[in-house]
C-alpha cells in the first residue's frame, strides 16, 4: 500500500514548486494576490497586512522543534471599527465543484469527475465532494506548467486556471498540517491518543485516506487506458503524487467553507481561510462573512479593533476531538460564557454510541439519561422482567419528560446564578421519602448507576497519556506541539468523565437517603480542584452543575418523593 514518512513529507518540502513568487518573499505573495482580487471586482480593506510568524512544527511529537517555517495570518495595520467591509472575495476566486466543472482544458474537469464517480460511494472514506476537489488541487498543482493562466477568470469558456493558481500560492506549507493525527505514526498516535475518543477514528482515518488514494490511482489507470484506446486526445496530465494529494485533501478538510460556493456548495476561500478560529471562554468572533448576490463574500468587522489585533473567526461549537482529528489543534478552555463544554466524549457500549457533554443541565441531562439505559439490564439475576408495569410506566414517564424538562430550562437556569438549589453544596441534604414506593425503580437504577460508574472509571484508566506524562505534556511541551493539543484533548475528557462520576455519587446518595456531612463535602471539593485547573471557584461551579443534573435527574425519576 501507499504510505509516506516524515523523511518523505520533508523531502516533499523542499521540492515543492510555489505557483507565485517564492514564499519567502511574503509581501510579494500578498500584493500579488490582493491585486487579483481587486482586479476582479473584489476589495482588501487598507488596514489588513500579511504577518509571518516563525513556527517550529513538533512533526515527531516529542514536545521538540523539528521542521522550521512560517505560519501567515492576516493582522491589522491600524484601528477598524465595528461595521468595516474587510475583504470582498469575488466569487472568480472561489474554489468549489464548479470550479472543476469549469476545468476544459484537455477535458482534465470531466476527466475528474469521471474518474472520482466511478467509484463506489461505499468504498471510499471520505466524500466524493471532498476528493473531487483535493483532486482538482493536487492534479493542477503537479501539472502546474500545463495550465496557462492567459484567458481571464470569469469568460464563459471557462477555461482560466489562473484563479486556482492563485489560490495554491495562499496555502501555507505541507507541514502545516502535520499536526492532523491521520499523519502521524501509529507508535506516536498510540503514546499520545490511546484510551481517547479518537483513538480509533484516527486509524481509521488514516487507512481510509490510503484507500482512497489508491483507489482514485486506479481509477485514473483505467480512464488512461480507455482514452488511449478512444483516442480522444485528453491532456497527458500526471497523475497527482500520494504526498500532493494527502496535502490538499488536508487543505480541503481544515479550510472549505460551508455552503458559501454557488448553489450554496462548499468552497474554499482565499484569504478568509488564513483566519484562526475563537471561542471559548472570553472569546469572542471579531468578523462575520455573508454571501452577496453576486456570489462575492464580503467580510466585516463585528467589533471595534484596534492596530495589531490578529482577526478570528469562529469555526462553530466544535469539541476538542473534532479540532485536533479536523484542523490539528485544541482549546485549553473550550467552553461557553455558560460553562458549557464544546467537548464530547464519544465511546460505544454494546454498539451503541454514547456522547457525553459536561454543562449545565440542559446540555447533561438528556445525554446522562440515554447512556443510563444502556447500562440497565433486561432481566434481573432471578430471570424476572426487570421492571413491572408501574416502573416500565416511569421509564417511559422519564423521557416523555425529558423534552418538557429541557423547555423549563431556561426559566429555572436563574435560580443558580446566586447559590441557588443547585449551588447549595455544603447545606445539601438527603430527601427522606417513603420507601416502600418504587424500589423495583430504584435498585433497577442503582444497578444501573453502579455499571456507568464502573465504565467510566475504568475509560480514565485507558489514556497512555495519563499522570506525570499528562502533565509534562501540558507543562512541558511546546506551546503549539501536537503533546500539548493531545494534552488538552485528554484533560478535557478526564473532566467530562468526573462530571459524571460526581453526578453518578450524588445520584447514588440521594437514592440512597444519603446526606452530605461537611467533612465529606470538603473531600469532594478537595478531590475536585485536584482534577480541575481552574481553582476552587471553578470547581465549585463544576459540582453545582453535577447537583443540577442529580436534581433534575431525581425530580424527573421520582418527583413525589423530591417534593416532600
Amino acid at each position: 500500500s501507499s504510505d509516506m514518512s516524515n523523511n518523505e513529507r520533508s523531502e516533499h518540502r523542499q521540492k515543492r514548486q510555489r505557483t507565485v513568487e517564492d514564499s519567502n518573499n511574503h509581501s510579494d505573495f500578498w500584493e500579488l494576490v490582493s491585486r487579483w482580487i481587486r482586479s476582479n471586482g473584489g476589495c482588501i480593506h487598507p488596514a489588513l497586512e500579511l504577518s509571518v510568524l516563525p513556527v517550529n512544527f513538533d512533526v515527531e511529537g516529542d514536545g521538540q522543534n523539528d521542521t522550521p517555517e512560517h505560519e501567515r495570518y492576516i493582522q491589522l495595520n491600524r484601528a477598524v471599527t465595528k461595521g468595516t467591509l474587510l475583504m470582498k472575495i469575488p466569487i472568480e476566486a472561489l474554489i468549489s465543484l464548479k470550479t472543476v466543472e469549469r476545468a476544459t482544458t484537455g477535458s482534465l474537469g470531466s476527466m475528474l469527475f469521471q474518474i472520482v464517480s466511478s467509484i463506489d460511494d461505499d468504498k471510499l472514506f471520505h466524500s466524493k465532494d471532498d476528493l473531487l476537489i483535493a483532486l482538482y488541487l493536487a492534479t493542477v498543482s503537479c501539472n502546474i506548467g500545463l495550465f496557462g493562466d492567459d484567458v481571464p477568470a470569469g469568460k464563459d469558456d471557462g477555461d482560466s486556471y489562473e484563479g486556482t493558481k492563485m489560490y495554491l500560492s495562499t496555502l501555507p506549507h505541507n507541514a502545516s498540517y502535520d499536526g492532523l493525527p491521520r499523519r502521524w505514526s501509529d507508535e506516536k498516535i498510540e503514546r499520545l491518543l490511546k484510551g481517547s475518543s479518537v483513538f480509533k477514528k484516527v486509524h481509521k482515518q488514516k487507512s481510509g485516506f490510503i484507500s482512497d488514494y489508491n483507489l482514485l490511482k486506479e481509477g485514473y489507470e483505467k480512464h488512461k487506458c480507455a482514452s488511449c484506446k478512444n483516442d480522444k486526445g485528453n491532456l497527458a496530465v500526471e497523475f497527482a503524487s500520494i504526498v500532493r494529494f494527502d496535502e490538499m485533501l488536508s487543505a480541503v478538510g481544515s479550510r472549505a467553507f460551508d455552503e458559501l460556493g454557488e448553489e450554496n456548495i462548499d468552497a474554499m476561500v482565499p484569504l478568509l481561510d488564513l483566519m484562526n478560529h475563537k471561542r471559548g471562554v472570553g472569546q469572542t468572533s471579531d468578523i462575520m462573512y455573508v454571501k452577496g448576490h453576486d456570489g462575492s463574500i464580503n467580510v466585516t468587522a463585528t467589533n471595534d479593533m484596534a492596530a495589531g489585533q490578529i482577526p478570528g473567526i469562529t469555526y462553530g461549537a466544535k469539541g476538542n476531538a473534532q479540532l485536533l482529528v479536523n484542523y490539528g489543534f485544541c482549546l485549553e478552555n473550550n467552553y461557553e460564557p455558560d460553562f458549557s463544554s464544546n467537548n464530547v466524549l464519544e465511546f460505544e457500549v454494546n454498539g451503541h454510541s454514547v456522547e457525553l457533554r459536561s454543562g449545565p443541565k440542559s446540555y447533561s441531562y438528556g445525554c446522562f439519561v440515554k447512556a443510563l439505559e444502556l447500562y440497565r439490564p433486561l432481566r434481573d439475576s432471578d430471570g424476572c422482567d426487570r421492571k413491572n408495569d408501574k416502573t416500565d410506566s416511569k421509564e417511559e414517564q422519564s423521557f416523555g419528560g425529558v423534552e418538557d424538562f429541557l423547555d423549563a430550562c431556561e426559566e429555572e437556569e436563574g435560580e443558580n446564578e446566586e447559590g441557588g438549589a443547585g449551588f447549595d453544596f455544603f447545606n445539601d441534604a438527603g430527601h427522606d421519602g417513603d420507601d416502600d414506593d418504587d424500589d423495583d425503580g430504584k435498585d433497577s437504577d442503582l444497578k444501573a448507576l453502579d455499571a456507568f460508574a464502573l465504565a467510566l472509571t475504568e475509560i480514565k484508566c485507558e489514556y497512555s497519556l495519563s499522570g506525570s506524562l499528562l502533565h509534562d505534556a501540558l507543562t512541558s511541551s511546546l506551546p503549539h506541539s501536537n503533546e500539548r493539543f493531545c494534552g488538552h484533548l485528554v484533560r478535557s475528557e478526564l473532566e467530562t468523565v468526573d462530571f459524571y462520576l460526581r453526578a453518578i455519587d450524588l445520584i447514588q446518595q440521594r437514592l440512597s437517603l444519603q446526606s452530605i456531612s461537611p467533612s465529606s463535602a470538603k473531600e469532594i471539593l478537595d478531590a475536585q480542584l485536584s482534577i480541575f485547573s481552574g481553582g476552587e471557584e471553578d470547581a465549585k461551579l463544576r459540582l453545582g452543575l453535577a447537583l443540577q443534573l442529580r436534581d433534575a435527574f431525581c425530580s424527573i425519576r421520582y418527583p413525589l418523593k423530591t417534593k416532600e
